[in-house]
């Protein structure tokens, strides 16, 4: 959205030029490293690789040569840190804290609380054979 918008920026009024222009900026350095790295990462799966290169194609066409020179770069931090955190994840580490079950007093009573038994002759409703709202 924010690529369409920048391409067709020329037939909007110039405020809106101003605006579309600060909002693409990431597009021109981050957004750019991090489809370089995207289309890296998944070169051995042809459909993604191929929405990776077309995408970073475009980026290029539209922002020229400083992107083309940004974005590899941007792209290797981008891929590595992707590769560590791979690594990290395979290793078994992941970012949820250790669970536990904190209990008030009133929790901790109904735990020693005998439990009531259940009537096994409890009146059971048969299915509705037509939807309730007809």
């Amino acid at each position: 959205v924010l690529l369409n918008g920048w391409q067709s920026r020329l037939s909007l009024s110039r405020r809106v030029q101003k605006r579309i222009a600060w909002e693409v900026e990431p597009l021109r350095t981050t957004y750019a490293g991090a489809v370089w790295a995207m289309q890296k990462y998944y070169g051995n799966n042809p459909q993604l690789g191929e929405k990776a290169g077309t995408l970073l194609g475009d980026i290029y066409a539209a922002f020229g040569w400083k992107t083309r020179l940004a974005a590899p770069l941007i792209g290797r931090y981008v891929l590595n840190r992707l590769m560590k955190e791979e690594e990290r994840l395979a290793a078994g580490q992941t970012y949820e804290p250790q669970t536990f079950c904190e209990k008030n007093a009133a929790a901790l009573a109904l735990d020693r609380a005998p439990a009531i038994e259940i009537k096994s002759d409890s009146r059971q409703l048969s299915p509705l054979q037509e939807p309730a709202w007809r």
